[in-house]
């Protein structure tokens, strides 16, 4: 499951993100690696201590939920990929239907077979998915379904084995959903759910929050907008904060998009 929280001040987290926002809003069109820097730089001015909470990557936690709940949107300039903040009245009244976002989603099936296939690319690192960021050598050249890197360098090419072929991820920089779905893909040829559904109480639970497509977790934000204005929605979300309002056309989507064993279903 998702371990992404840790048990800082709230109140502080929600101060550097709102910090975040003001210079994306001030700075516009900005490349991932400004986001990167700038969600350092931010948490320079607090103790080692406290900083070292958000790990080596805080972007993932200050960035990402602005970027999967709506507030920022993917954007091309001059053949650069970067990040745009919207205006505050399009975060406030957001126009988009959910389950049109859902019912236009291609399956992560046929998302991993458009991927380009390169078997020419000796891999030798694989992902263990409890330590996400982490890759460990693979004994005795064995290859099962999963993600791969040649060379154990953060900035090395990742790999993804579909259990015939293997086939190269798009760049982090140009698709940052590519490694999202190579996680769920792996997860489902594995059997594990990524989901439980409260069919009485129509909420929907994530086990893999920060491993979800981005437009998947937006459109199930959306399906109760109060949320886009609850402070804990903007924080990645555990396993203990469900998505509400989600009817059953939305699950129906969700088998589609990610397999029929993706879901536990209770009656409560």
């Amino acid at each position: 499951m998702d371990t992404l929280q840790n048990n800082f001040p709230d109140e502080e987290f929600y101060n550097i993100q709102i910090k975040l926002r003001k210079w994306l809003r001030r700075n516009g069109f900005s490349t991932w690696k400004q986001i990167q820097k700038t969600c350092r730089t931010l948490l320079e001015a607090y103790p080692n201590e406290y900083s070292d909470l958000y790990g080596k990557y805080p972007e993932y936690k200050l960035f990402m939920p602005l970027l999967r709940n709506g507030i920022c949107e993917l954007s091309k300039q001059n053949d650069k990929t970067g990040f745009l903040i919207l205006p505050k009245e399009n975060e406030e009244n957001p126009t988009l239907n959910p389950l049109i976002l859902l019912n236009n989603f291609p399956t992560i099936n046929d998302i991993v077979r458009s991927y380009k296939i390169e078997e020419s690319v000796d891999l030798k690192f694989y992902s263990d998915l409890y330590d996400k960021y982490s890759y460990k050598p693979i004994e005795d050249n064995k290859k099962s379904i999963g993600i791969f890197k040649p060379q154990d360098r953060v900035y090395e090419n990742e790999f993804i084995f579909d259990g015939k072929q293997q086939r190269i991820l798009p760049k982090k920089d140009d698709n940052p959903d590519s490694i999202n779905v190579a996680r769920s893909f792996v997860r489902i040829k594995n059997n594990q759910q990524l989901f439980k559904y409260h069919s009485l109480r129509k909420e929907l639970n994530t086990y893999y929050y920060s491993e979800l497509p981005i437009l998947i977790t937006r459109a199930l934000i959306l399906f109760d907008v109060s949320q886009l204005k609850d402070r804990k929605y903007k924080y990645p979300l555990t396993m203990d904060i469900p998505y509400k309002n989600i009817d059953d056309k939305a699950v129906n989507e969700l088998l589609r998009i990610f397999g029929n064993n993706c879901i536990e279903v209770s009656n409560d």
